[in-house]
């Protein structure tokens, strides 16, 4: 009998062996890479640098930052904007092109006002200019910032023409970063 139970204290023992050695190759075998958490800590300081450095991007070129008067900035635009374009499409002389667009490059300043001064400024065969409105997207960069023109024309022929545009504003600066025609209707 006692050579019975040594047998199976023997046999309980080898097991147990067994079983915590086959339990030890399993965790040794799932135990994260250290080159794998090195990577991905390396990868999650990198992110949380971008997400720093937009965060002070954003809040340096928030229109909250300084006493920038945005509206004001906005609503000098838009007249300048509705003058020039409406103006463009207008009944209007030719001897007087060279100093009109002399005096609208004055005011639509940039590199891209030229061009679209250079694209759109000798509109003619228009009699009136019905109607032309500009709109402004969020401000979220006082340097970018979307502007929509819509006008709309009627031409010596008695058809309405209507134009728009989205452009790319630099309120701070003034001047017009770039501009896209989005549509041309001629009825």
């Amino acid at each position: 009998m006692k050579r019975m139970q040594d047998n199976n204290s023997k046999t309980w023992v080898y097991t147990t062996w067994v079983m915590v050695l086959i339990l030890g190759f399993f965790v040794l075998s799932h135990l994260p890479n250290t080159n794998e958490l090195d990577s991905i800590n390396k990868e999650i300081q990198t992110l949380n640098q971008k997400i720093d450095n937009r965060k002070s991007t954003a809040t340096s070129n928030s229109p909250y930052k300084d006493d920038f008067n945005v509206i004001q900035a906005e609503n000098k635009i838009q007249t300048k904007l509705i003058k020039i374009v409406s103006s463009i499409y207008n009944k209007r002389s030719i001897d007087d092109e060279a100093m009109q667009m002399k005096k609208w490059k004055k005011e639509l300043k940039g590199k891209a006002g030229a061009d679209f001064l250079k694209h759109y400024g000798d509109s003619y065969g228009y009699t009136s200019n019905k109607s032309t409105q500009v709109y402004f997207g969020d401000v979220k960069d006082l340097e970018h910032v979307k502007v929509y023109v819509i006008t709309i024309a009627e031409s010596d022929s008695k058809k309405e023409s209507t134009y728009s545009w989205t452009m790319d504003y630099n309120l701070r600066a003034d001047k017009l970063n770039s501009f896209n025609e989005v549509s041309v209707r001629r009825d």
